[in-house]
């Protein structure tokens, strides 16, 4: 599972935490610390603001693809959509 994100957060406290179902936006970061900013569908919340998800693009700086699962946390996050 993915976990090498930015830790950098663009999300504030007056954000909502994201539920199951949310869009995030968090920066993935490759071998070469290069960043990708990319949506991850939410699929669980764990304890301790953390999450798991699937990525809902097709990278291009990364090895991952479309549908990934991804471990991250609140810190990871840069933007929070509602799902539909």
């Amino acid at each position: 599972m993915f976990t090498n994100f930015s830790e950098i957060t663009g999300a504030t406290e007056q954000d909502e935490a994201p539920e199951v179902g949310d869009f995030v936006k968090a920066v993935f970061l490759n071998e070469n610390g290069q960043g990708e900013g990319m949506w991850i569908r939410v699929t669980k919340v764990l304890p301790g603001l953390k999450y798991q998800g699937t990525l809902d693009n097709d990278p291009v700086t990364t090895d991952l693809e479309h549908g990934a699962e991804v471990e991250f946390d609140w810190s990871h996050v840069r933007e929070v959509m509602g799902g539909a």
